[in-house]
């Protein structure tokens, strides 16, 4: 049964850095990290790079099902692909991807669900294109925009140069951090959500000369009232909201041509491991060949070089063995990429009908959005 009564919901979320061979302090930190999980008056830990690598496959999201006093709360975790460098930033497109395959996840299977929460490490700002691909297919909100009470560092920042773990040249640019973890939630037309309160820990722990992790904790309080009028309406349960299907459709426009991007390069590099791994075959044959030329000379033995002839054939090994793990490679990562723009395809020709059968909606966001031009709205997806 139902409560009518409203319920708190503490969350944490962290990044813990805990790769192996590469984090640094990894014992003493973890023993912290569990000390702080004891302190804290916690309803639930989402913890992330507890002991993995950072690999485009390598990447997946978890999910808890609670029931909260006769409410249905989905919880999320993940930790997306990192950024490593912004001005030439060559994995764009993987995090475009996994923020497509995220938000479909999301969406199929919290259906019916009174609350989603999702936490976890995006390593996007939040105004990147996969953080707006995945808020505005979901319908979930920012804790730390919706929160009534913030304690933390600036402007929400988790990943900052005061830490001694971070990477500090790439964060001037920002005045010194970044906000890339997160916790989202959205309500749904039976329960209000709101966010009482947003912390994260700051710098170092007490006492100790080194933080938790390279990243800052989160921790968000939420507030459920049930309701039947929450900020979770049934369009919000859909996913995204009619009025928003115009600002979605570019959206997606902007992310298909970015995994187009990354679909054209990871076509490339496969064509260059092919042609490699052809070249180390031609050099294997070509040896082979020289090596059968003494069984068939004529006249004095020649002595054979064999110390030259294994290290030579042991080499074109080599580039055949990694030319063929790398066109592996390519060919998975080719596949993923034009998998994803082909569900965007389809997924822009299902909004563009939606628009038809909305014309109010995008007659309203002419009134609003006078540069919101054919060019944008009317677009009809290639095939």
């Amino acid at each position: 049964m139902t409560t009518s009564a409203p319920i708190r919901l503490r969350v944490f979320s962290l990044n813990c850095w805990g790769i192996r061979y590469l984090s640094k302090n990894c014992i003493e930190r973890f023993v912290l990290i569990g000390d702080l999980l004891n302190q804290e008056q916690l309803d639930m830990a989402l913890l992330q790079e507890a002991q993995h690598g950072d690999w485009f496959g390598g990447k997946a999201v978890g999910k808890v099902l609670l029931n909260i006093s006769g409410l249905t709360v989905h919880v999320f975790v993940t930790h997306l692909h990192a950024e490593y460098c912004r001005e030439k930033d060559l994995y764009l497109p993987h995090r475009v991807v996994q923020a497509w395959e995220l938000q479909q996840f999301i969406r199929h299977t919290s259906a019916g669900a009174d609350v989603v929460i999702l936490g976890g490490d995006l390593n996007m700002h939040p105004d990147d294109l996969g953080t707006r691909l995945l808020r505005n297919y979901t319908g979930l909100l920012d804790s730390f925009s919706e929160a009534a009470k913030f304690d933390g560092c600036e402007e929400g920042f988790t990943y900052i140069s005061e830490n001694p773990f971070t990477h500090t040249d790439g964060l001037v640019p920002f005045g010194g951090g970044v906000r890339i973890d997160y916790i989202l939630f959205k309500g749904s037309g039976e329960v209000d959500v709101s966010c009482e309160s947003l912390s994260t820990t700051k710098g170092p722990v007490p006492g100790q000369p080194f933080p938790y992790s390279d990243h800052e904790a989160l921790t968000a309080e939420f507030l459920f009232t049930p309701t039947k009028k929450g900020n979770g309406c049934s369009e919000r349960e859909f996913g995204y909201i009619s009025d928003k299907l115009p600002e979605l459709i570019n959206t997606v426009n902007e992310a298909r041509t970015e995994v187009k991007v990354g679909l054209h390069c990871s076509e490339r590099m496969r064509h260059t491991a092919a042609r490699t791994g052809i070249m180390g075959l031609v050099l294997l044959v070509l040896e082979l060949a020289i090596a059968a030329v003494p069984l068939f000379a004529l006249g004095a033995e020649q002595p054979f070089p064999k110390a030259s002839f294994y290290l030579l054939g042991a080499l074109c090994f080599a580039v055949l063995l990694s030319t063929l793990m790398l066109y592996i490679f390519y060919s998975i990562e080719v596949k993923a990429l034009q998998g994803t723009e082909d569900q965007m395809r389809l997924a822009l020709s299902s909004l563009h009908e939606r628009i038809k059968e909305s014309p109010k909606v995008l007659s309203s966001d002419h009134l609003r959005n006078p540069q919101y031009n054919k060019d944008s709205v009317h677009l009809k997806p290639d095939s």
